[in-house]
């Protein structure tokens, strides 16, 4: 007998204690759903908050992301053609004491110079439909030998008028920043990214003069 109501006691208790804790939950739920129920309006403003600040940002950023690319890529195509300049008049003053026909030392000067523009798209030919680039190449008061697209020379520049001593060669590199890219190449050399918004390269050109003694 004992046992018996020691065992209902027991249940009494579990059950006792199962009531007593049951309201607590649904308090806690209760609570709960009230906090939700009053801040969703506040969580509603503060979305559209964030969205209006994206759209008034967005522009300026895409923008700016714009600029920072486009500017990278000329300033290594500023590099490259600086580079090509100097090469190509380090190769003429090496060629033009061999004796060789002033031809022939301005194709040796002009494979070289290709070599380096490649990588943007750019290229010295024979014909001017095709040519990309133009190189004007002097020694001394020889005369002045021009490769390319001549009419890749600004205006205001025309050919180069400095006059070599006899143990200097001058080169002058031209090429326009946006322009079609040479056969088998895609993309001007600098991308045009910012002409919608008011800011175009077109008609801007890349032109360097390099001086070097013959060797």
């Amino acid at each position: 007998m004992k046992h018996e109501a020691n065992a209902r006691n027991g249940a009494f208790r579990d059950s006792y204690c199962c009531f007593r804790i049951q309201p607590a939950m649904n308090n806690s739920r209760h609570l709960q759903r009230h906090r939700m129920s009053t801040s969703t309006p506040q969580a509603r403003q503060r979305r559209g908050a964030v969205i209006l600040e994206f759209i008034i940002v967005f522009p300026a950023v895409f923008i700016a992301t714009l600029a920072v690319f486009q500017f990278g890529i000329l300033a290594l195509v500023m590099q490259t053609g600086t580079t090509a300049a100097i090469e190509g008049a380090r190769k003429g003053a090496a060629f033009y004491p061999s004796g060789m026909d002033e031809n022939d030392i301005a194709e040796e000067i002009v494979a070289r110079i290709n070599s380096i523009l490649d990588l943007h798209g750019l290229k010295i030919t024979d014909d001017p439909a095709t040519s990309t680039a133009t190189v004007s190449i002097k020694r001394g008061i020889q005369t002045q030998v021009n490769k390319g697209n001549i009419s890749n020379y600004p205006p205001a520049y025309d050919f180069p008028t400095l006059s070599p001593a006899d143990d200097e060669v001058i080169l002058t590199l031209c090429f326009p920043l946006v322009s079609n890219p040479a056969p088998g190449h895609y993309g001007s050399p600098v991308p045009n990214w910012l002409a919608s918004y008011g800011f175009s390269f077109t008609g801007s050109k890349f032109q360097m003069t390099a001086v070097a003694s013959l060797e």
